[in-house]
């Protein structure tokens, strides 16, 4: 994929270990996206899958590929690392699989699947050189030398590769906040306006300032951003109001819905020919 090729050859070749691991996992998050056959399977239907070697093609990943996309890519720059399972194995159901990398002060822990989307609308990640709570103690049992990565070293390695880390453009005051009344006020809505209408309002403010802030592509990395904007910005009653459902057998990949007193606004993505996406009212 020459857009990948084009952003690996940015790399200089004499950074230090971790800046360039930081660059390639963060830094090419935007040309993977999960596999909608996969990920919209059962789980037995994703255990055979994986039983009989599935793997899509690329930007399409889970796991295992988007690890194994990684491995190869960091090799290139002499860079060791292993695609470890980061879970307990059950019957039935895939294991977790992440990457342990060496870097400059040892070998540490990245779940580039869990910190896909993040990576690609640039806010904090979860899982970047600390453990996850639900594997931790798997790993460390199998892997007790890997060391954890403090937040103000990440933060330095994105400054010095002038990569966003926890972007600012998203604060919650601009595009609503859960101070409904200052909402409302700002907003130049009635006072007693509904849950309804003050979650309509923040889906369009939503649609007209955000959607098209970093480089979120795949469907299912969408349906996670918007759930993200969901939990920073509406509170429990608005949230209560909205349905968010994934439709791949369609042209949009989002489609919302606000219950309000029992008539339904359906609100559905949709991406032009330039990438954009808008959501628009039908």
């Amino acid at each position: 994929m020459q857009p990948i090729e084009n952003k690996i050859n940015n790399i200089n070749p004499h950074w230090n270990k971790d800046l360039i691991i930081r660059y390639v996992i963060v830094e090419l998050a935007p040309y993977f996206q999960r596999d909608l056959f996969y990920f919209l399977s059962s789980p037995q239907k994703q255990y055979n899958l994986f039983c009989n070697g599935y793997r899509p093609k690329s930007p399409n990943v889970f796991c295992i590929t988007l690890c194994e996309s990684y491995q190869r890519i960091l090799e290139r720059f002499d860079i060791n690392s292993k695609i470890i399972q980061a879970s307990k194995t059950e019957e039935g159901k895939v294991p977790l699989y992440a990457l342990i990398v060496e870097g400059d002060n040892g070998w540490y822990y990245i779940n580039p699947l869990k910190d896909l989307w993040s990576h690609q609308l640039g806010v904090d990640s979860n899982e970047y050189g600390v453990i996850g709570y639900s594997n931790h103690d798997y790993v460390i049992q199998n892997y007790p030398y890997l060391q954890t990565l403090s937040s103000s070293y990440i933060k330095e390695l994105s400054t010095e590769l002038a990569i966003p880390d926890n972007n600012p453009f998203f604060e919650p005051d601009v595009i609503g906040g859960k101070d409904l009344n200052q909402y409302r006020k700002k907003k130049g809505m009635d006072a007693r306006a509904s849950y309804a209408e003050t979650a309509v309002a923040k889906i369009e403010d939503i649609g007209n300032c955000y959607l098209n802030v970093g480089a979120v592509f795949g469907p299912i990395e969408r349906n996670l951003m918007y759930k993200f904007f969901f939990t920073t910005v509406l509170t429990k009653p608005e949230k209560s109001l909205i349905k968010l459902s994934l439709d791949p057998n369609h042209n949009f990949a989002i489609t919302i819905d606000i219950d309000a007193d029992g008539e339904t606004i359906t609100y559905q993505e949709e991406k032009n020919e330039d990438d954009r996406y808008s959501l628009l009212r039908k």
